[in-house]
């Protein structure tokens, strides 16, 4: 009897086992096709409308900045359109999540920033000075600073990171967890 006993008590606890490798498993690799994947966060960011905010609150924010400069204001109204914002950002979370690199490219705006300026300055016929010239600097560096700071993800480095790491031990993980559910199943039967 006490055989019998001893060996369903070893039945129970292979088969506890058993049960806590497989639900590991299943929240590891859970977690793995969703959390730790990049096409999961963009459509979360798309559900949660995070492009459409972030433009309007970087229009928003070029809108005062450039209220006292002496530009006009339809000038600046809704200088970034969502579309275009849309896919900068995207292709700025594709890169990240390929490369790994998390800096935006600020080019296309910093050409566009300067053409519309000396633009406007060439059709007002206005002849600037060194003074101005620096204003004018400090004013499209503070503007590219707003389109990096609105248009991309905080700490998105350490999410990369966080998740090539977590896919790095996922695979050891799950053969392993794989390998004792067989070993577990084999022992119950």
């Amino acid at each position: 009897m006490s055989r019998k006993s001893s060996r369903n008590y070893l039945s129970y606890l292979v088969a506890l086992l058993l049960t806590i490798f497989i639900s590991i498993f299943i929240v590891l690799t859970v977690t793995n096709v969703t959390i730790m994947n990049s096409s999961y966060l963009t459509s979360k960011m798309e559900s949660a409308d995070f492009y459409r905010q972030s433009v309007i609150n970087l229009n928003k924010q070029i809108q005062q900045e450039t209220q006292s400069t002496g530009f006009p204001l339809e000038m600046f109204e809704n200088y970034v359109d969502e579309e275009t914002a849309d896919e900068i950002m995207k292709n700025y979370i594709e890169n990240a999540f390929s490369t790994g690199n998390t800096d935006i490219d600020t080019t296309t705006f910093e050409t566009k920033l300067t053409e519309d300026i000396d633009e406007y300055l060439q059709s007002a016929n206005i002849i600037i000075n060194s003074e101005e010239e620096t204003a004018i600097a400090t004013l499209k560096n503070n503007l590219i600073n707003y389109y990096q700071t609105y248009l991309t993800i905080p700490y998105l480095d350490l999410i990369i990171n966080l998740i090539n790491t977590y896919n790095t031990y996922y695979y050891f993980i799950a053969i392993i967890l794989i390998l004792l559910i067989l070993i577990a199943s084999f022992i119950l039967y």
